[in-house]
């Protein structure tokens, strides 16, 4: 396990704005377990995965004008996956991040994006607001829903596929493995209730 994961996942785990009810302690067990099965717990840090569905030719490429943009702008590394948490250049890219891709092979710079994605994006849903529109909370979402949000989008809230549902069990029972690193008590979310 890369040696300052789970500090950096204790100080992230704050930033999170949910599932309601969630302590700091299962946010950053959340944290850390997502690492378990995304980069071997940290192990694969650095790990850099091009996503075909994202470079040139494939489905997301194709439907997206920003994603052709970030490729036109930086070649494959805007459809490729990074850090611990393996999160995509575009998906960081939509919460506001601007820097290079190969930035976020740093852990908290892909860190932070993490959570924004989260925050911005799964616990979160922009809802239409007289002529504007809103951020407000998405309601149901718990720990296993992030992690089928996460592997298999925001459909993957309503309706997943099996082998999504199946990442998220791992998931739950990594999170728990970490609340165990982090030496927590009492963590909620057993890969029980993963159905």
């Amino acid at each position: 396990m890369l040696s300052h994961l789970p500090a950096l996942c204790r100080s992230l785990g704050p930033e999170l704005i949910g599932p309601d009810g969630a302590t700091d302690a299962e946010k950053s067990a959340f944290l850390l377990g997502m690492t378990g099965q995304e980069s071997s717990w940290g192990d694969r840090w650095c790990a850099v995965k091009h996503e075909a569905l994202y470079a040139r030719g494939g489905t997301y490429y194709n439907g997206s004008a920003d994603l052709r943009r970030l490729v036109a702008r930086y070649e494959d590394a805007a459809a490729c996956s990074f850090g611990p948490w393996q999160i995509l250049y575009v998906s960081a890219w939509e919460v506001g991040f601007r820097g290079h891709p190969w930035e976020l092979t740093d852990p908290r710079v892909s860190g932070e994006q993490v959570v924004a994605r989260i925050n911005q994006k799964i616990l979160q849903r922009t809802v239409k607001f007289g002529n504007g529109f809103r951020q407000e909370p998405r309601p149901g979402v718990d720990f296993a829903a992030i992690y089928r949000a996460w592997n298999g989008g925001l459909g993957a809230l309503e309706s997943p596929l099996p082998s999504v549902v199946e990442y998220a069990a791992k998931q739950m029972s990594n999170m728990s493995e970490a609340a165990r690193i982090l030496a927590l008590n009492g963590v909620k979310g057993r890969p029980a209730e993963v159905a």
